[in-house]
């Protein structure tokens, strides 16, 4: 399955007020926390994020220092305006705005020409320096360069929120464009959900998702609640949201045999899972966080008392010698349930990735029934927060 991914980790963050600067690298987090669950859940992902506006919009910022009617008006309007956080935020000091208000006493005639003594002067190539290097800070903390594997390997696409392209713009048309660019991209999505296109989910983050409803009443996108419920319930698999996106990866690429019934697995309780996706941020997770308690938890106290007991790997090693094709036999409920835990197939170290058909079938012997097969989709959810564990200790 192909899956998009519409994320405004600004709004996200930060509501209306918006996210402030210095907390830039944030986006490119709340972005790969998104990721993480979607290169699991799909065969390839798209990541079409307001973060990479943002980006054109630093670089956007820097080209105007270099032209001399953008830098004049930057400047024209700090010096006018005189606020405290402007100036501290292009890291203006008193020394240099009284310097910029003295060639401009002196050489800004205020009628729209531009005097070249005062594009020359120190004090203004100082505040282009100062006004460059920031926007380079900014666009810096916004990047996301764990991203740059997945998109070479081809499993990640990394796209602006305004589909438009920017390469052909001049700097007037781009500042002009910037401003409406994230109705562009809210109308580029609103497409995306009413095209009828089989194999493909869209994931919508909580930024755009809390705006939907409000957009858009009286509609709902059921396809995209059921991919959020997969990303809440794979958020509570401890260790996943602080685990390295390679390590993600390595476990997608590892164990890409195992990765359709684990989704099979994930989809299956997405799918009937019933919380109002209206609620409060903090009260829906509550909500999933207590399902998962009540029919997860319990089930993987269970397994952690089979797997270490000695029924369990007296089975294991039973069927042990009857190679890769012991898994054949088991029903396809069964295989759903057991192999759905793609995420944790690797941290049975002690076994190895040969030895799975082996375990399938050891704890198919052990665990009978219905019950039995809820168990074995546990399981692997243990396993995982076992592995995830380790690394956290082995640092």
């Amino acid at each position: 399955m192909q899956i998009t991914i519409f994320s405004d980790p600004i709004y996200g963050l930060g509501k209306l007020p918006g996210l402030p600067v210095k907390n830039a690298s944030e986006a490119a987090f709340y972005d790969q926390d998104m990721v993480k669950p979607a290169l699991l859940l799909g065969d390839r992902v798209t990541l079409r994020t307001w973060r990479l506006d943002l980006m054109d919009n630093e670089l956007l910022g820097a080209q105007k220092a270099r032209f001399a009617v953008p830098l004049v008006g930057t400047i024209r309007g700090v010096l006018i305006r005189n606020s405290v956080d402007e100036l501290a935020y292009y890291e203006i000091d008193k020394s240099l705005r009284r310097n910029l208000q003295l060639v401009f006493d002196l050489y800004d005639n205020g009628d729209g020409g531009l005097d070249e003594r005062l594009i020359a002067s120190k004090a203004v190539q100082e505040f282009a320096k100062r006004k460059i290097a920031v926007h380079r800070r900014n666009y810096e903390a916004l990047c996301e360069p764990t991203f740059r594997p997945l998109i070479e390997s081809g499993v990640l696409e990394e796209l602006s929120w305004d589909p438009r392209s920017k390469a052909s713009w001049s700097i007037p048309r781009a500042i002009m464009e910037f401003e409406d660019a994230f109705t562009v991209g809210w109308e580029s999505m609103m497409e995306t959900l009413d095209h009828d296109a089989s194999g493909t989910g869209v994931m919508i983050d909580t930024g755009i998702g809390a705006r939907l409803p409000h957009e858009v009443p009286n509609i709902e996108y059921r396809s995209t609640q059921v991919l959020k419920n997969a990303m809440d319930l794979m958020r509570l698999i401890d260790g996943l949201s602080t685990a390295p996106l390679d390590e993600v990866l390595d476990l997608r690429t590892e164990l890409s045999a195992y990765l359709q019934p684990f989704r099979q697995f994930i989809f299956k309780y997405a799918t009937e899972m019933d919380i109002d996706p209206n609620l409060p941020l903090a009260e829906r997770r509550r909500q999933i966080s207590l399902m998962w308690d009540a029919e997860v938890a319990p089930a993987i106290d269970s397994l952690k008392a089979e797997v270490q007991s000695n029924g369990f790997h007296r089975n294991l090693f039973r069927v042990a010698a009857d190679g890769p094709e012991a898994a054949i036999g088991i029903g396809l409920g069964l295989v759903t349930a057991t192999a759905s835990g793609a995420l944790g197939v690797t941290a049975l170290a002690g076994f190895g990735v040969a030895a799975l058909p082996s375990i399938i079938k050891a704890a198919s012997t052990t665990i009978r029934g219905r019950t039995g097969a809820r168990k074995q989709g546990a399981y692997f959810v243990y396993e995982a927060q076992k592995r995830l564990a380790r690394r956290v200790t082995n640092g």
